[in-house]
């Protein structure tokens, strides 16, 4: 079964990704992105997608709050399940402005604008503290019409729809969450979080199917989910653990260095392991096939049957279906065959290696 693991509550689907997907709201940020403080509606949502009370102090005295937080909002953080731990850190937090609808230059012939802008606030903060009272008892359908109510009250706030695409999630209704968590990209194209849970819930829908290989094109859309998740939040453990799941499954011979950063686009120098066919009488070498960086290379064992050309200079690349085996042909008529295998020199199917280097080659 998938993990969730703090901190960020992502999931880590190592094996299966019908999993539950919990909700991380409002600190996914680019790593070169100075974090914004949390408002009002991203503490709440934090809680309501069930990160732990000790996790949401921890982010709050970390990033800051841009509001007063008062009475009334600590009482409906409280029946909402926030834990002392939030209360206290929310009271000993210095408010950090940022400019928004309720602060800066206010017309004085419509201060009906902002008394309206402040009600819709304060109506979604219910809406989400019971939708996590009901979330809590496990009652998805009340839950998912909490969120609802507050992704209308607030349509163009990202974190909502991620919360909403979650309780769907939890409901299996795949396509539905893939379409809110799509929304919140969208509208938050710098939430690691939002990637990530796409990638999942894309893989929930598509990603196993019932025969034969998958399309690559939908390998393709699943990998992008989880590299856009990586691109921006390459240090998480669990985003990591998603991407590199995902590029195991995809590419079976992939040869993964777990210190070495993980490609994030077919630039980069993707590693093979392959076994060169000599032909009948020689049998095979183990090595590794390296796409990338404008060249294929290949080297044997002793620096013999070695490949090292500009991807340019590739004149054929294609399977052969009777042996499976991937077979490169330069410009000049020089041809190698190579089978895929991986790590422990098992054999693995070659269309997935051949699809990675059309991808390098652009073809």
């Amino acid at each position: 079964m998938g993990e969730a693991t703090a901190p960020g509550c992502l999931v880590s689907v190592r094996f299966f990704p019908a999993v539950l997907l919990l909700a991380t709201i409002g600190f996914a940020q680019a790593p070169r992105t100075e974090p914004k403080p949390l408002d009002k509606i991203q503490v709440l949502a934090l809680l309501a997608g069930g990160v732990p009370s000790q996790r949401v102090a921890t982010l709050v005295k970390q990033r800051g709050i841009d509001f007063e937080p008062t009475d009334d909002y600590l009482d409906i953080l409280q029946g909402a399940g926030a834990e002392d731990t939030v209360l206290n850190a929310l009271r000993g937090a210095r408010p950090v402005a940022r400019p928004d609808i309720l602060r800066g230059a206010r017309p004085v012939a419509r201060p009906d604008i902002y008394a309206a802008a402040a009600t819709t606030e304060t109506q979604v903060e219910q809406h989400l503290a019971r939708g996590k009272g009901f979330r809590d008892k496990r009652a998805f359908a009340q839950a998912e019409e909490e969120f609802r109510a507050a992704v209308h009250l607030d349509p163009r706030n990202g974190d909502l729809h991620l919360l909403l695409g979650t309780i769907l999630y939890d409901q299996a209704r795949w396509h539905e969450a893939i379409a809110e968590y799509r929304r919140a990209v969208q509208l938050k194209p710098d939430s690691a979080i939002a990637y990530s849970n796409l990638g999942v819930a894309l893989e929930a829908a598509i990603g196993r199917p019932l025969f034969g290989e998958m399309d690559p094109t939908d390998r393709h859309s699943i990998l992008d989910a989880y590299r856009n998740a990586y691109s921006l939040m390459p240090n998480d453990p669990i985003i990591r653990d998603n991407y590199e799941r995902w590029l195991l499954k995809s590419w079976p011979s992939l040869a993964i260095d777990p210190r070495a950063p993980l490609p994030t686009s077919w630039v980069d120098v993707w590693r093979f392991y392959v076994a060169h066919w000599h032909g009948w009488s020689g049998g095979y070498c183990h090595g590794q096939l390296s796409v990338g960086n404008g060249r294929i290379t290949y080297r044997g064992p002793g620096g013999r049957d070695s490949v090292d050309w500009a991807l340019s200079e590739l004149g054929e690349v294609r399977k052969d279906s009777l042996y499976d085996l991937l077979i490169l042909r330069h410009r000049n008529g020089k041809k190698f065959e190579f089978m895929a295998e991986d790590r422990l020199g098992d054999q693995k199917p070659t269309a997935p290696l051949l699809d990675a280097i059309l991808q390098a080659t652009g073809r």
